[in-house]
């Protein structure tokens, strides 16, 4: 290997780790402000969440690579096609830094309990489901569209046992 590219290798090692610390800090430190009641969420709008899962992945390119996996994040987000049509026009509300703190564990253990030469998917999709009114009947008394977006992290890892 070339002394660019190992230099380059290097680097790209130390920014993902330093990215992935930042995002444990964070998880610890939110959680510390939840349990003293004094975490305050910073929404945002967001047109396009499969680019917050993107990004989110380079955190563990090298980590990727070293097990020789393959990762396939969907290209869009799937579901029901008018919902989807409402969140490509309009976004959604959400609290990305920590949606990425949840991601990071989640995608943690399925990079740790995949077998190497195996496959981890990241999916996003719209639910609608019967519960959704339950949940949202403030914002649909407002006049506003709800959705629930579900991720999906699919793994061929053992999986976790019935009992647990």
């Amino acid at each position: 290997m070339s002394d660019l590219k190992q230099q380059s290798t290097l680097l790209n090692i130390i920014l993902n780790s330093s990215n992935q610390i930042h995002l444990l800090n964070s998880s610890m430190m939110n959680l510390n402000l939840i349990k003293q009641n004094r975490f305050e969420p910073n929404f945002e709008i967001v047109k396009n969440p499969i680019k917050i899962l993107k990004e989110f992945a380079m955190c563990f390119r090298e980590s990727i690579k070293q097990k020789n996996l393959i990762l396939k994040i969907g290209k869009n987000v799937s579901g029901d096609k008018e919902v989807v049509g409402i969140l490509a026009k309009h976004g959604s509300f959400i609290e990305a830094e920590l949606y990425k703190q949840i991601m990071f564990n989640a995608f943690v253990n399925a990079l740790k309990f995949s077998k190497p030469n195996g496959t981890i998917s990241l999916e996003i999709y719209v639910n609608t489901s019967d519960y959704l009114p339950k949940l949202t009947q403030p914002f649909v008394e407002a006049g506003k569209s709800c959705f629930i977006l579900e991720t999906l992290i699919i793994d061929q890892g053992e999986g976790i046992s019935k009992q647990k």
